[in-house]
């Protein structure tokens, strides 16, 4: 469900979802979207979205990227985030229910094996009103954030760049972009002797234990004699920052290594 906000000079905001379901003249919100400008949140997303659906979006300005160059500082630059900090805004009881029933939803859905839902596969009438919300706390943060961002030339330049490159990034995912398989075919052959190496060398230092385990990993350095700092919930971490402390030991470099070559 992606929802559209348009600001006014009141600072008001109108809302319209482009969903077959609800919107009887798309030729009407296509009109919008041409005379416009499109405000959105994450205009990467929403932009993608709504062209899946058929529309075009001519102007758009984008909130979060605002926002990262208005308060640079924040921990956080997400619109739950930036509410809560900015507007004093908090979940609802209703939204944190919805949140735990789609949660809920899921552990079942695991169990089956099947696709996880999604939060904009609530039912319409249960998303609608709070998708409503986070469009007008969208505009809000907009509205904030736009004058922060012009009274400051380097951080406006920073900003116009982002959108460029934001366009830029769609226009290719629109084309789709020219490789060649020979290349390719070369880099996955690099790349799996390299993956296969270091899984190799690995079995060499500890033969009995999944390298893609973290509890099997965190017990082999345990053994080993290496500390290692405990998660938020209580357990061994082996991640990136956790090993890189212990780069020296060859196990160590090794884990790095191939979850490095993994990514890739």
């Amino acid at each position: 469900c992606t929802l559209i906000a348009w600001l006014d000079g009141a600072g008001s905001a109108d809302y319209f979802v482009p969903s077959q379901a609800l919107v009887s003249d798309r030729a009407e919100l296509q009109e919008l979207l041409s005379s416009r400008t499109l405000v959105c949140f994450n205009a990467h997303f929403d932009i993608a979205q709504l062209e899946k659906l058929g529309f075009l979006v001519e102007a758009w300005e984008c909130s979060y990227l605002l926002s990262l160059f208005a308060w640079p500082g924040k921990p956080s630059h997400e619109l739950k985030s930036l509410s809560t900090v900015l507007l004093g805004t908090d979940s609802t009881e209703e939204e944190q229910a919805l949140e735990l029933r789609r949660k809920e939803e899921n552990k079942l859905r695991r169990k089956a094996k099947e696709p996880p839902l999604s939060k904009g596969e609530a039912p319409m009438e249960v998303l609608l009103p709070y998708c409503q919300k986070d469009v007008a706390l969208n505009a809000k943060i907009f509205a904030m954030a736009l004058p922060i961002v012009e009274a400051d030339p380097e951080a406006l330049w920073h900003y116009r760049l982002e959108k460029q490159v934001t366009s830029a990034v769609l226009e290719m995912e629109r084309r789709g972009i020219a490789v060649s398989e020979s290349t390719l075919s070369d880099v996955e052959k690099v790349l799996t002797e390299a993956q296969n190496g270091a899984l190799a060398r690995i079995q060499e230092l500890a033969p009995d234990v999944d390298p893609r385990s973290a509890q099997q990993m965190a017990a082999e350095f345990q053994r080993r004699g290496i500390k290692l700092p405990y998660t938020a919930k209580g357990r061994l971490s082996v991640a990136k920052g956790a090993l890189r402390a212990h780069k020296k030991d060859p196990l160590a470099k090794l884990l790095l290594a191939l979850r490095k070559v993994d990514k890739l």
